[in-house]
């Protein structure tokens, strides 16, 4: 059975109920850029104490609206890191290799991660350049070449078909 319709109810924590108004105006930022997305969305308006979301790909939607949270808040890159555009992923595709800006993670997410190395949205598109030159050799000659040539550091992740991201990897099942 899929879940298509959530509440969230007001509680007498103040930060959940922040994170619940948090929710609902970043789902009105993504819904301004993705209206027909998710055609089957339905959002009541927040008032009375909560908030009801319906969708028939309704966690499908709150991923999406996750990551363009984290987006904003998290992949803060500094105008020297958009300037040297120091990382890359390869669009499997394509065959291209697209730049994107190396990210460090500041304040109370730096305190727990210790400024990790960025993680991809889905597990299989950041492995780690040794388990690439075992699963795919063409695929990881062809991305160390390209660092090489480039002058860009290697490190122990590749990412392919997505730039990584700051905010912590989700991981929903269903049954959750």
């Amino acid at each position: 059975m899929t879940t298509t319709t959530i509440t969230f109810r007001k509680t007498a924590n103040v930060f959940i109920n922040a994170g619940i108004v948090g929710l609902y105006k970043y789902m009105e930022k993504y819904n301004l850029h993705n209206a027909d997305k998710f055609p089957s969305l339905k959002v009541s308006p927040l008032s009375k104490g909560e908030l009801t979301i319906e969708c028939d790909r309704l966690l499908d939607y709150l991923e999406e609206v996750y990551y363009f949270m984290g987006k904003e808040i998290y992949d803060t890159p500094s105008d020297k890191q958009l300037a040297e555009n120091y990382n890359v992923y390869h669009i499997e595709e394509t065959g291209e290799f697209k730049r994107f800006p190396k990210m460090n993670t500041y304040g109370l997410t730096h305190l727990f991660t210790n400024n990790a190395q960025g993680v991809t949205r889905k597990i299989e598109h950041a492995p780690k350049i040794r388990q690439l030159e075992k699963d795919n050799p063409i695929l990881a000659e062809k991305i160390k070449t390209y660092f090489e040539t480039n002058s860009i550091k290697m490190l122990s992740k590749v990412y392919i078909n997505e730039p990584y991201t700051k905010i912590t990897r989700l991981e929903i099942g269903e049954k959750y």
